[in-house]
């Protein structure tokens, strides 16, 4: 029997302890089910029999942007001067510039990282659709679909974005709304053509919608300081283009101004005039013309073309009485010489959808221009710059907000040639004035410097900076052009004639078979090959008998048919070999022109075979051999400066564009071999070319004799079946001393002494300030 007081106190004690299990019990019911709840597996499990309800709404908080009630709409700003049309703030989506990611999938996940990934990888990849997918079902109903693709599309057209990078940081990961609200800090990287790489750091935030995470949007998702209706908009600051300029400074490409027409609408009295007289003065239809000015305010100038300053002063005069008709000028590239070094200097024009797929073009925009040919195509690394802008958020109203990243333009560099403007014009005038097709190269001959490059006809790469027709393009195609963009100087190859006899002699005497005392007798023809007809001398009745050395002075043919013989019976290939020694055959490689290799011809080249009669025909410079104008000058200039074949160099010196005057790169003397030849061997040359000049049986010698400067040089003929020859003649002077290599090509137009030298002379003449010209 228990006692009542030890009774009571077990009762009391039987009631804590079931207090204490429920307490327990409660405890681990709490934990279960929140484990359960927040938990992808404890999902699954509530799904599965029935307890998983719809999960509340998550209400944006201070972290989410404030959402935007409408759309924004496009904005437009006009321009400073209120001459020209507006700009849109959104413009439309560019065209990409790199490969596209794969993509990621678009449907949300019950894991908020998996979600959050999805998210993040269809950024990437420009996904914007799949993106859209992964919304909550609240942000979807603030933004429709093509809303949302759209802002993203243009804010990545406005900005310059070519491509993101973003990681997500899920160790960090913010829990919120009673574990129905998560957000992740992520970094990323905006690459973008004008400002470069952008770095934020932001949150992605994703609420939980029926078992399964979505991201809940906002435009600071996109920058993180864009929000409510402001927009993105990118201030461009263009790049200078850098100039072209000769050796002195004096401009040869620069960014100068373009001339236009156009029509301000609310100064058009008779537009039925206007329309006809622009129509017929421009060549364009009148509806065309109409399309450029229809929509623009009453005091716009609404640009038709763009015009040489020619054009602009022709059409002054035309249409400039028309009320409504107007004209302005632009920033653009301007050759201030016009045809002068047309060639060389080369052209921009207008980038291609096409070019712009190219990986070298990744940074350009649609309205960029390029180098299209000469040193402006070769230079566009140099000249083009780096473009700048300034990114920012701004109101509706175009105030801006904050400024995202802002980059200063950074002009291009420029190009200093070795080209002497002087003696460049003084140089094509001669050839104009003859109305010659042809070529001059005007070399220092102790370093390579090229100090004029001439090609005739040439154009005027003016012309294409404001746009030339089809049919324009095609008139300068046309062999009754005389195709005057081509580089005759450097890209185009011809005969050498009897500027190779040098070359010839040469061999001759380094073989051992001659000495320059050695005796030919020439009747006027020659057939030891048993030809019928016999070879033939340029002078009827012959030379009778003469030296090896005067045979070079008086260039007679006799002399090297012996040579070409005797040097084949040596050894077939001997004389080819030794051309070749002189860089004949292959490319000078001078920077920022086409390269002629053209050909030394031999065994096997350009055709099987190699017999007697081909060795005789390269001896006099003539049959398969075939050198530009450039790779004579390079000859004559070995022979000027006792041996050392020099790379021509045309490009002296690129110089930063920033006004720093620091040297980019410096383009020094490079020696690229010797000549094959003794210095006795060339004493006998050298002599000889300053007797083509200065004596009495010299082939210049007429032109010459009262020149004040001895000259060394030597003519050529190049013969053509049924044509005018081309005429050579490549000199340097003053002969003992040089300081100037000249070497002129006129196409089919006579003998080279006749045509030819009279040209270098003058040239000279020019050169050394001297009046001894030949009118």
């Amino acid at each position: 029997m228990y006692r009542y007081g030890r009774y009571s106190g077990y009762r009391r004690r039987r009631r804590a302890r079931r207090l204490r299990i429920l307490a327990i019990a409660l405890v681990v019911v709490i934990l279960v089910g929140s484990l359960l709840y927040t938990t992808r597996a404890g999902n699954n499990i509530l799904s599965n029999i029935g307890l998983r309800g719809a999960s509340p709404q998550a209400t944006p908080t201070s972290n989410i942007a404030a959402q935007p009630t409408s759309r924004p709409t496009t904005v437009t700003s006009p321009s400073p001067n209120n001459n020209v049309p507006p700009t849109a703030v959104v413009t439309p989506e560019a065209t990409p510039t790199s490969q596209p990611k794969p993509t990621a999938t678009s449907t949300p996940s019950k894991s908020p990282v998996e979600t959050a990934k999805a998210y993040i990888a269809n950024w990437e990849a420009g996904s914007y659709s799949d993106m859209y997918k992964l919304l909550s079902d609240e942000s979807q109903k603030q933004y429709d679909r093509q809303y949302f693709v759209t802002r993203y599309q243009q804010i990545a057209a406005m900005a310059t974005i070519q491509s993101v990078d973003a990681s997500l940081n899920t160790s960090d990961a913010i829990n919120a709304g009673n574990g129905n609200i998560i957000r992740f800090p992520f970094n990323v990287t905006i690459h973008t053509r004008l400002v470069g790489d952008i770095k934020e750091q932001n949150l992605l935030t994703l609420v939980k919608e029926d078992g399964v995470w979505k991201v809940q949007w906002g435009p600071n998702m996109i920058f993180k300081d864009l929000s409510g209706d402001n927009l993105i908009r990118m201030f461009p600051y263009s790049a200078p283009r850098g100039s072209i300029y000769d050796r002195k400074g004096r401009p040869l490409a620069i960014e100068g101004t373009i001339a236009q027409i156009g029509v301000v609408p609310g100064q058009i009295k008779n537009e039925k005039v206007l329309l006809q007289r622009l129509s017929q003065a421009l060549g364009v239809s009148e509806d065309y013309i109409k399309s450029r000015y229809q929509g623009g305010q009453p005091d716009w100038f609404m640009p038709i073309r763009d015009l040489t300053k020619q054009q602009a002063a022709q059409l002054q005069k035309q249409v400039g009485d028309i009320p409504g008709v107007a004209f302005q000028e632009r920033v653009g590239r301007e050759y201030p010489q016009g045809p002068i070094l047309a060639q060389v200097i080369g052209y921009v024009g207008a980038i291609t959808a096409e070019d712009l797929k190219k990986p070298e073009y990744k940074d350009y925009s649609p309205t960029d221009v390029v180098g299209r040919a000469g040193l402006e195509a070769w230079g566009e690394p140099y000249l083009r710059g780096k473009p700048g802008g300034k990114l920012a958020v701004v109101t509706p109203d175009g105030e801006i907000v904050k400024v995202i990243k802002e980059v200063r333009a950074v002009p291009g560099d420029d190009i200093y040639l070795n080209i002497d403007l002087d003696l460049q014009i003084q140089a094509e005038q001669e050839l104009s004035k003859g109305g010659y097709r042809g070529a001059i190269v005007a070399m220092n001959p102790n370093n390579g410097d090229i100090l004029a490059l001439v090609s005739e006809p040439s154009y005027d790469p003016n012309d294409f900076v404001v746009g030339i027709s089809q049919k324009e393009w095609e008139a300068l195609n046309r062999k009754s052009s005389g195709y005057p963009l081509i580089n005759r100087a450097t890209g185009s190859s011809y005969p050498m004639a009897s500027t190779f006899k040098p070359i010839s002699l040469a061999a001759a005497l380094e073989a051992g078979i001659y000495k320059p005392t050695s005796m030919f007798y020439d009747p006027g023809y020659w057939n030891k090959l048993g030809e019928n007809p016999p070879r033939r001398d340029w002078k009827p009745g012959g030379h009778g008998w003469i030296s090896l050395e005067s045979g070079l002075v008086q260039s007679c043919d006799i002399v090297f048919y012996e040579v070409g013989l005797a040097l084949y019976k040596k050894r077939f290939d001997y004389l080819s070999e030794f051309a070749k020694k002189w860089w004949l055959g292959r490319s000078p490689d001078v920077d920022g022109v086409v390269n002629a290799s053209g050909q030394v011809p031999g065994p096997g080249v350009p055709y099987p075979g190699w017999g007697p009669g081909d060795n005789v025909n390269l001896a006099i410079g003539q049959g398969a051999l075939n050198v530009s104008p450039l790779q004579v000058a390079m000859v004559y200039s070995t022979i000027a400066n006792g041996g050392t074949i020099y790379k021509p160099l045309l490009i002296d010196r690129i110089v930063a564009g920033d006004g720093s005057g620091k040297i980019i790169k410096k383009y020094k003397p490079t020696v690229l071999g010797r000549a094959p030849v003794s210095q006795e061997t060339m004493d006998v040359i050298h002599r000889a070319l300053k007797d083509v000049t200065s004596s009495q049986v010299g082939t210049a010698y007429y032109v010459f004799k009262d020149f004040p400067i001895p000259v060394a040089g030597k003519t050529g003929t190049g013969q053509q079946d049924e044509k005018l020859p081309f005429a050579w003649f490549a000199a340097y002077a003053p002969a003992d001393k040089p300081s100037i290599t000249v070497v002129a090509l006129a196409e089919n137009a006579g003998e080279g002494s006749v045509i030819a030298a009279p040209v270098v002379k003058n040239v000279l003449a020019d050169y050394f300030n001297v009046n001894a010209r030949t009118r």
